[in-house]
Order: C-alpha cells, then structure tokens, then sequence
C-alpha cells in the first residue's frame, strides 16, 4: 500500500475544506459592508476634524477675539440654552498654542474661567459640564503661563465637584459616541489622580441613569474598569472590583432581553472589524452576541456560524487571535454556538469545517488542538445520528481530513476512533477505509 499517495491525497482533501469558498457571495457582501464601514468612519473623522480643527481656517487674532467676547456677552444676558456657544470654545481650543497665546491674555483667560464657572452653575445636563470640562483641558494645555494653568486646575477641580454632587436631568440628544468620549475622560482623570477610583464608580453610576443605556456602552465602561484595575495602586481597590462585578451582572441581564435581527448582528460585526484599534471588549460584545443569535433557531445558528468563518479568515489577514484573551474568548464562544442543541447536517457541516480551520491556526494549534480534536470526532459522530443520507460531502471527506490530521500529529492521544463512530455495520468497511492512516499508525 503506497501510504505517500494516500496522505497526499488526503492532504489535498484538508486543503480543499480550509480553502472552501461555496458561500463567497456571502464573504463579498461581508467584505463589501467591512469596507463601507471603514469609508464611514473616515468620513466621519473627517467630518469631525472638520468640525473641530479649525487651524486650517486661519483664524486672526482678532477672529478669535471676537468668538471669546461674542461669549462673554451671551453668557451674561441669557442662559445658554443649546452647546453651540460652547463648541465654539471648544474649537478654539483645538488650535496651536502660539496662535491661541498671542491672541488671549492672562486677564482674557482668568475672565474666560470665572464666565465657563457660571454658566456651569445654571446646567442642567452632565453633557454641557463635560464640555466645559473638555475646554478647560484645551486651553489649560495652549497656556504658558504656570498661573493660568492653576486657575484651571482650580477649576476643573471645583466642576469635577459639581459632577459628584449635583443632580443632572435626563439627556435627551446626546449620541452614544458622546457617552464614550465622557468614560474615556473620566478614565483619564483616574489616571492623573483629579479624581478617586470610588469617584469614578459614582460618576459612572451617574452616567448610567441619566442615559440610554446599551450592552457596548457597559462594555466600553467595563474596559476602562479592567484597565484601572490592572494599575498597581488600584488593583486591589475594593470598590472597582464591586463595580466590575455589577457592570457583568447588567451585562448579563441586558443579554437576556436582546432580539437583534439577522442584519443587526452582520452590522454589529462590520462595525467592530472596521475599526482601526478595537479593544478586547468589542470582541466580547461581539462573540456573545454571535452565542445569542445561535441559540434561536437552525436559521440562526446556521448564520452565526458563517459569521464565525468569516471571522477566523479575518484573523488570516490581521492576526487578531495573537491576543490572548480575543483568542480564549472566541474559542470560548465557539465551543458554547457549537454545543447548543440547535443541529442539523448542513450546521454540523458548516461546524466541523470551522473546527478543521481552527485546528491549523498556529495558535489554536499550541492551546486548544485536543479539545479542538475531540469536538471534530463528537460532531462527525452526530451527522451519522442524524436522518441524513451520509455522503463523501458530509461526512467521509471530514473522516479522510480527520485520518490525516491525526497521523501527521502522532503526538496526540487519540481514542479509538471507529470504535468512538459507532457506525452500523454496513458502513464501517468504508469507514476503515477513510481511516488507513490511522489503522497503519497502530499497525
């Protein structure tokens, strides 16, 4: 028996299931929405920087002279009853610090503090003192003058009080992207010690009822609780560990209500792929929602499962399993979507070539190839318990691939696999066929 031609042959076979492209219009139209995704999202920096970073507008001395005095004025005949005034400030703080010091004086500056001060006791809402936060961090940045950037300081310090204390209505217009940029801030603010981890505890507490919350929001904030945690002089803080535990539990629990759509979950997965730098928890909010989605229906699961395709062909181009804990977490999650008692041929087909896949990504291959190797086995044993006519396509193509994998890793402790098959006696000669390899390893 020439064993060469047979491996090589059954190579040929592996190959061809890693490499299977049978659903590319569905891996176009998910390539297609990636790639609009990230045209959205540079567009929208753009726009933002367009919005923001004034520079290019060439403002005078006098220009911003007169947005500052324009303030002034407004502030002191009415109640700002919108945040444009503001984001006006918050332009100016987005330019160079020669250009913003040649045209604002110390005077200018201290008048400026004393103005943002009383318009921050007539707000109402936390976004309005969030932006008059974000100005008092620019123009704290751009000023030279070691007095100045005290008053600042004092001032930051004075409305990071009233963001403890005061008891803000509900928001209504702001955007979840709003939200994050005030968790990143409050995030930063740990860090630079203007505020304590318990601060930051009751602050979020705060965001959380004044907002419509979501399960990325909670997300987002559990990444910035993990990050505080991982810091020496907090990672003991009994109140973050508290936190954390509550922000899982709601997490949990906003699981349990979610009915996201077929669409929703394919944009949910374009919009975190798409992103230049996604955290860790992205992912998570991803995966899980991926585990939800598979517990529906054959419909469902079935999708679920082409999006995890997807995703593990993602990592061919931009090695994202190389983290750890992306790694665990999906492999996690794969194992959860695959172990439902959601099946049927075509399921267990689409799983056992994603397991095949898996099995040969080198990091898959270091942690997880036994557990990886027995799920195969489990799922090739349940085709043969379905009423599916067994075929080379759904089942002895996998039994050949299965042959070659073991017999190329001699290391691996295997069972005895027609015996594990327990196939009726009419199929076990071309079982034992598929499995030669196998039979000469121990022959």
């Amino acid at each position: 028996m020439n064993y060469d031609n047979i491996s090589s042959n059954k190579y040929s076979t592996l190959i061809s299931i890693i490499n299977n492209k049978s659903d590319s219009h569905f891996i176009n139209e998910l390539d297609a929405l990636l790639l609009k995704k990230r045209f959205d999202n540079a567009y929208e920096l753009s726009l933002t920087e367009s919005i923001l970073h004034v520079s290019s507008y060439n403002l005078t001395s006098k220009n911003i002279k007169k947005i500052i005095n324009d303030f002034f004025k407004l502030s002191a005949i009415a109640n700002l009853g919108d945040n444009r005034n503001l984001y006006e400030l918050v332009k100016l703080g987005n330019l160079s610090s020669d250009k913003l010091e040649r045209a604002i004086d110390a005077d200018t500056h201290t008048n400026l503090i004393n103005t943002l001060d009383n318009v921050s006791r007539e707000t109402t809402l936390i976004s309005f003192d969030f932006l008059i936060l974000r100005i008092y961090d620019s123009f704290m940045l751009k000023s030279n003058v070691f007095r100045i950037k005290k008053e600042y300081a004092k001032a930051k310090h004075r409305l990071f009080k009233k963001l403890l204390t005061f008891n803000y209505d509900n928001e209504r217009r702001e955007k979840e992207t709003t939200f994050l940029c005030w968790i990143d801030r409050l995030l930063y603010a740990v860090m630079n010690k203007e505020i304590t981890a318990s601060d930051f505890v009751l602050l979020c507490k705060k965001i959380f009822g004044l907002i419509t919350k979501t399960i990325y929001f909670y997300w987002k904030v559990l990444h910035s609780v993990n990050y505080i945690l991982l810091q020496q002089d907090f990672s003991s803080n009994p109140d973050m560990r508290l936190f954390k535990k509550e922000v899982l539990n709601s997490i949990s629990n906003m699981y349990n209500i979610i009915d996201m759509s077929l669409d929703e979950v394919k944009e949910l997965m374009a919009s975190i792929l798409a992103k230049k730098t996604p955290d860790k928890e992205d992912f998570y909010y991803l995966f899980d929602s991926l585990k939800i989605t598979a517990r529906k229906n054959e419909e469902y699961k079935l999708f679920s499962l082409k999006l995890c395709k997807y995703i593990i062909n993602f990592n061919h181009q931009h090695n994202i399993f190389c983290y750890r804990f992306i790694r665990k977490y999906f492999i996690e999650s794969f194992f959860d979507i695959i172990n439902n008692q959601i099946s049927n041929a075509d399921i267990i087909v689409e799983e056992i070539s994603a397991l095949i896949t898996l099995f040969h990504i080198d990091t898959y291959f270091c942690f997880n190839r036994t557990d990886i190797l027995v799920n195969i086995i489990k799922k090739l044993k349940s085709i043969d318990e379905t009423t599916t006519q067994i075929s080379h396509h759904n089942f002895y193509k996998f039994c050949d691939s299965l042959d070659y994998i073991i017999y190329e890793n001699r290391d691996i402790l295997t069972p005895d696999i027609l015996k594990l098959l327990k196939v009726n006696s009419s199929k076990q000669p071309k079982l034992s066929k598929c499995f030669r390899l196998l039979l000469c390893k121990y022959s």
